[in-house]
């Protein structure tokens, strides 16, 4: 009887709701694809794949795992699939109303489903799997109840393992435990389902955003839309001083909450184990109930993560390779006018330092810049007499493009750098214009598959110049450059402030960069000189697995760079091979990246007690594959001008004792490290 009046409900709504909704997103849609069509660098009108996808991605980024949503109502919906375009230029909304209805509906009876759970048994031991797979998630109108009780088994198996500790982890599944457990996640989906259904612009804004963005992410996976809000709280990051734990956060299109920006110098930049594109499944913060992440709003996230009232906290995440990582994490108070770069020296054979650069980053407030702060590290290192530098830009998402244009200078003399191109106009030749090195010595560029964008650029300039040997996995492939515009941007003048946009801002791709030789490294990556194992090898991660990725291509401009002589990467490569095969800790390695990899790609969880903890174990152990517990691998020390400068603030010596303990067990460093002296060794010949 309550499931018939909330449809009644919707239906009687129903004419209310059709006449004064969508106006507005369909006015905005049709500005951005203007201002897409001035100035996008590969601008091509929407065609039939191209609607299929908005299609697709917009119902997908609403209900990622087929939770609301059914096979039937993606069946109704049909009839626009091929259209959107002509909704999008008659401005017409009876696409965005009718999925609003189809919503609004659903979140009524799921809240019906969820709460006949209450008096429902859970069965535990026979084997079952929650699949995820984001291609089609969507299933039949009579599968939605059992869906959503595997959906809650799932969520309380995992809060159910979390409390327990390595003694009890074999034990049988304590079952009074487990439907308290269970019966406190109802309750709070029910909540939230009541919230959202309560709320006048829960949906409406979930159907507007997604729209929005899948609109804009048809032209490339990197032009997206931004709320007002969106960017507002971009700005408010940007702050000079504040007590945070350094995390910009974004809803993406799986609806999950995405670290989108780590503040250089806050917590999170100086524990070095959070990364940009991270996932943030849950929060837990100190003394108080742990929140679940994988179901919340945008505001409702970074009201918890800024809150005043929260000093600390549990952070659980969800990396790129699919792992799950705990992290504990304390606010600091961050000043802009901080050196945030942090070296180390490492020392075997010989004295080596390493540097870790998180992001390109650049204070607007102060005028500086990672290559600014590198620069000053740099020269205290020389002083102390280092044979070798690595420079890790693993997981780095890249950043300010101006900075990474100076960094590229620091190590060569002068010359081009690398070739940048609009849609209009000849390509120009972006140079180093400053003559002088900062840092002339033999040097490790160590990069993975989550290097991206300025990082890409660094390492590619790095290579053509025979200026450094790269090291680790093939980077990204992205070689576009955005830039952030109102929506309407196409029909404002070139002195108008854009920091008043009224309806909203575009991410927009406007430029597309090539190497001082014309190739490009787009959707392949820049190859590595000198591979390493990596668990991003067997997954697909990467520009070249995106459907709407622009294609790569060379161009024919003349350059003039002055490359050294050539390095000895063949030598370099042979050494660390037999080096690879002689330690087992890397076979170990990459067996358990190739197993993780293949359990990764199933895109299921068992459900049942046993299959879950088994699967937890595993995807734990994963973490532990790649460092050595019993004895690390190099010994780590701060710089001696560190050292001289007295005792350092407790929070900061804590911090960088903990870095050093993580660096002395990387793996990868440590081949990085032995590579190095070989490029030493060889160069001083």
């Amino acid at each position: 009887m309550r499931f018939l009046k909330n449809v009644l409900l919707v239906t009687l709504l129903y004419p209310k709701i059709l006449t004064c909704q969508f106006n507005n997103t369909m006015s905005d849609a049709k500005e951005m694809l203007k201002t897409i069509a001035k100035l996008h660098v590969d601008y091509k009108e929407i065609d039939t794949p191209t609607s299929e996808y908005i299609f697709h991605t917009m119902l997908t980024s609403i209900d990622r795992y087929g939770l609301f949503f059914t096979s039937e109502d993606i069946e109704k919906l049909q009839k626009y699939k091929q259209v959107l375009a002509d909704e999008i230029e008659n401005e017409s909304t009876h696409f965005l109303d009718e999925v609003k209805v189809i919503y609004k509906q659903r979140q009524l009876e799921v809240k019906d489903i969820v709460l006949g759970m209450k008096d429902k048994n859970f069965e535990y031991e026979s084997m079952d799997t929650f699949y995820y797979s984001e291609k089609n998630p969507f299933v039949n109108k009579t599968k939605i109840p059992h869906k959503w009780q595997k959906w809650m088994k799932l969520v309380s198996l995992n809060d159910y393992e979390e409390s327990l500790d390595s003694t009890n982890k074999k034990s049988s599944l304590n079952m009074a435990k487990m439907r308290s457990i269970i019966d406190s996640n109802i309750d709070e989906q029910i909540k939230m389902q009541e919230q959202r259904i309560e709320s006048k612009d829960f949906v409406h804004t979930r159907i507007k955003n997604s729209f929005l963005s899948a609109i804009a992410r048809s032209f490339d996976p990197h032009t997206d839309y931004f709320s007002p809000g969106e960017r507002q709280e971009f700005e408010e990051s940007l702050s000079a001083n504040k007590n945070t734990f350094g995390l910009d956060i974004e809803l993406n299109n799986e609806n999950e909450i995405e670290i989108t920006a780590i503040t250089p110098g806050s917590a999170a930049w100086n524990s070095d184990e959070f990364e940009i594109g991270d996932i943030i499944v849950s929060f837990k913060p100190k003394g108080k109930k742990e929140i679940d992440f994988t179901n919340i709003t945008l505001s409702k996230a970074n009201g918890y993560l800024h809150s005043n009232n929260v000093e600390e906290g549990k952070f659980k995440l969800k990396k790129k390779s699919g792992q799950e990582e705990n992290i504990d994490l304390v606010k600091t108070l961050i000043s802009n006018d901080d050196n945030l770069i942090n070296s180390y020296i490492l020392e075997s054979s010989q004295k080596m330092a390493y540097l870790a650069l998180p992001s390109f980053y650049f204070n607007r407030e102060t005028g500086n810049g990672c290559a600014n702060d590198i620069a000053r590290e740099l020269i205290q290192l020389k002083k102390e007499g280092i044979e070798g530098l690595i420079f890790d830009l693993r997981g780095n998402g890249g950043g300010s493009m101006d900075e990474a244009i100076k960094l590229c200078g620091m190590f060569i003399n002068y010359g081009a750098l690398f070739i940048y191109q609009y849609r209009e106009g000849d390509p120009a030749t972006i140079k180093d214009m400053n003559k002088g090195i900062v840092y002339d010595g033999p040097m490790i560029v160590l990069v993975d598959k989550s290097s991206c964008s300025a990082a890409e650029l660094f390492a590619a300039v790095m290579q053509d110049y025979n200026r450094a040997v790269i090291v680790g996995s093939n980077t990204y492939g992205k070689s576009t450059s955005q830039t952030i515009l109102p929506l309407k941007a196409n029909s404002i003048s070139e002195d108008a402030d854009y920091t008043n946009p009224g309806k909203g801002f575009i991410k927009l791709t406007i430029g597309k960069m090539y190497r001082c030789t014309g190739k490009s490294y787009q959707k392949d990556g820049v190859k590595v000189d000198v591979s390493l194992p990596d668990i991003f090898d067997h997954l697909e991660l990467g520009e070249i697995h995106e459907p709407r990725a622009l294609q790569a291509k060379t161009i024919d401009k003349k350059t003039y760079y002055f490359p050294l002589s050539n390095l000895p990467i063949e030598e370099l490569k042979t050494k660390s091979k037999q080096r690879l095969m002689d330690n087992n800790k890397y076979k170990e390695l990459e067996t358990h990246n190739s197993q993780q990899a293949v359990y990764i790609a199933k895109k299921w969880i068992p459900v049942d007690y046993n299959g879950f903890i088994r699967y937890k174990n595993f995807m734990d152990k994963m973490t532990d594959v790649d460092t050595n517990k019993d004895k690390p691998f190099l010994e780590v020390k701060l710089p001696e001008y560190v050292q001289s400068l007295g005792k350092l603030p407790e929070a900061t010596k804590m911090l960088r004792e903990k870095r050093c303990k993580n660096i002395s067990r990387d793996i990868n460093l440590n081949e990085a490290y032995y590579i190095l002296s070989d490029l030493y060794l060889l160069t001083k010949k």
